[in-house]
């Protein structure tokens, strides 16, 4: 039986907020932030006396501690400025997808309970329809009538004097909740607390691969887990200079690269994909890139090979965790095995127990991935029973991933326990059949799921994109999986060609939407490149 944990650190009770400014007070003049797009910039400085305006700014306006801030936007250097001004004041940051209509925005405001909103102008339409009698208060970047302009709550009036406290207590106060992906079903909001924020940044930086030497470039949403604790916040901490994306574009983004000069990547697959597939990427300078960071989905290791050739790398450096639990293992260069999702960081635990019992299967041996670290939610928003489903009674969260510990206690993801299909009671892993097919030179991207069938419960079924030009068919794609795969694997669900493989923000192949689509075959995938 395997049951791994990590090494052990210092992981001070503290809040956040006196936790990032004080570090930046440290770092001084030195630019932390830079918009991509305009250019701007601010010092660690100017950072920690934004923050400290702010929060007193919000306690002018009402702010007390306990209440809750939704903050509606996409990425900007105030972000994390407004995040760690309402930890601060012992408030509770909702972070929110601006994508977001009005209906999907109420719901997550009534289960936040947020009284104050941050957002744009442009947003104003779709915030006002989502608020209801719960926001109290309006804050835009900008100007606009009814509203409280950002500026006004930071103005230089305001003392930036250091902010004690304000009786928090780091391990059960909740400073921020953020929201689980929903490819599974209605989103749930994760509670996490000044402790949990605070103890995964340490724990990412204990690897010792990012430095304040680093410039990130960053395009991962800020309302995501990924983008607002391992990249910027623990980014911040180090003193690193990150570079601010407000939105996604593959050529501003390898532009970016070049531009800025930046050292460190941190992605999620399909944007490995995208790379692979440039005809034109030898137009950009690629040479300063020294490291790149990966997660929130399983990286096919034939991406992977040819990203390495293409940015002349020895390893991508695989991040993995989710919202429950934020990171908990990651690789690097003494630590790094191909197609692994690495090591345990410090103070994290690891186990992989038997899907049917419970019980810890040995090394080697496939099972449900079940975790337990510092950095853990303290649960889900108003839903006792989520809460309950996902944590066993000894505080393991199980995080519905299917994987192994091999020897070394290296973690290796299959898939996840709720997509995996069950063909003839035999489980095959979508992951796998997908990674086999981006192997194909025909392939740009592929989903993989399981239809119903009446004799055999589900049969693979693949759904792809094809590269430019290509006139591959189905037919060849399911000879070729045959040919690479044992006979329980085979795509007797047939394949559909498709456009795009709908995903979330976080890189997630949104499975449910491709079993809808299922029997939508478009006849010509030639065509089929918009």
């Amino acid at each position: 039986m395997m049951s791994v944990k990590g090494e052990t650190i210092h992981l001070p009770r503290v809040s956040l907020g006196t936790f990032m400014t004080e570090m930046c007070d440290q770092h001084e003049s030195k630019v932390a932030l830079v918009d991509a797009t305009t250019g701007r910039s601010m010092s660690y400085e100017q950072v920690a006396s934004t923050v400290r305006r702010l929060a007193r700014g919000l306690r002018n306006l009402g702010f007390k501690k306990g209440d809750v801030l939704c903050i509606f936007s996409h990425n900007v250097l105030e972000y994390p400025i407004v995040f760690y001004a309402v930890a601060s004041l012992g408030g509770i940051l909702h972070a929110t997808n601006p994508t977001y209509n009005a209906t999907e925005l109420k719901d997550t405001i009534e289960i936040c309970k947020s009284k104050f909103v941050v957002t744009f102008p442009a947003s104003l339409p779709t915030v006002r329809a989502a608020a209801g009698n719960l926001v109290k208060k309006i804050i835009v970047f900008g100007k606009a009538e009814g509203c409280t302009s950002f500026s006004s709550l930071i103005s230089p009036d305001i003392s930036d004097e250091p902010i004690s406290d304000p009786d928090i207590d780091p391990e059960n106060d909740v400073v921020a909740i953020l929201f689980s992906s929903g490819t599974t079903g209605k989103p749930k909001g994760v509670q996490l607390t000044h402790y949990a924020m605070v103890s995964n940044v340490l724990q990412v930086l204990s690897s010792g691969e990012l430095t304040k030497n680093d410039t990130y470039l960053v395009f991962l949403p800020f309302f995501h887990i990924y983008g607002l604790g391992p990249v910027i916040s623990a980014g911040l901490y180090s003193g690193a200079r990150s570079i601010i994306m407000s939105k996604f574009d593959i050529h501003e983004y390898l532009n970016n690269i070049q531009k800025h000069k930046a050292t460190v990547l941190h992605v999620v697959p399909p944007v490995l994909v995208v790379i692979t597939n440039l005809p034109n990427i030898s137009q950009y300078d690629l040479t300063f890139v020294q490291k790149i960071f990966c997660g929130a989905a399983p990286l096919s290791t034939d991406i992977e090979a040819k990203i390495l050739v293409m940015f002349h790398l020895t390893y991508i450096t695989q991040v993995y965790g989710m919202t429950e639990v934020q990171v908990t293992h990651l690789s690097h260069g003494g630590k790094h095995k191909f197609g692994s999702a690495g090591y345990l960081l410090p103070r994290a635990e690891c186990k992989i127990v038997d899907v049917e019992t419970g019980k810890p299967v040995p090394a080697n041996v496939d099972g449900e991935v079940c975790l337990r670290s510092p950095s853990a939610m303290k649960g889900y928003k108003f839903n006792p029973g989520a809460t309950a489903a996902i944590f066993d009674g000894d505080g393991w969260i199980k995080t519905g991933d299917i994987g192994h510990m091999d020897d070394e206690g290296i973690l290796f993801i299959v898939d996840r326990l709720k997509e995996l299909i069950k063909y003839k009671g035999f489980q095959v892993a979508p992951a796998e059949l997908e990674n086999v097919l981006l192997s194909h030179p025909d392939v740009a991207d592929v989903g993989v799921v399981g239809i119903p069938d009446g004799e055999a419960g589900e049969l693979p079924k693949a759904f792809i994109v094809t590269k430019p030009g290509s006139e591959v068919t189905g037919q060849e794609l399911q000879e070729y999986v045959r040919s690479k795969v044992s006979v329980t694997k085979r795509l007797r669900g047939g394949v559909t060609f498709l456009s795009k493989i709908p995903k979330s923000p976080s890189g997630k192949i949104l499975r449910r939407l491709l079993r809808q689509m299922d029997g939508d075959i478009i006849p010509n995938p030639i065509l089929n490149h918009s």
